[in-house]
């Protein structure tokens, strides 16, 4: 459970992290 829970947590944090440089860069 923490290993896809870590996983999933970097999945969104790397999302969230390129839909904020964008919305910056923009």
């Amino acid at each position: 459970m923490l290993k896809p829970l870590r996983e999933t947590a970097e999945a969104i944090s790397r999302e969230l992290g390129f839909t904020v440089r964008e919305a910056s860069g923009t």
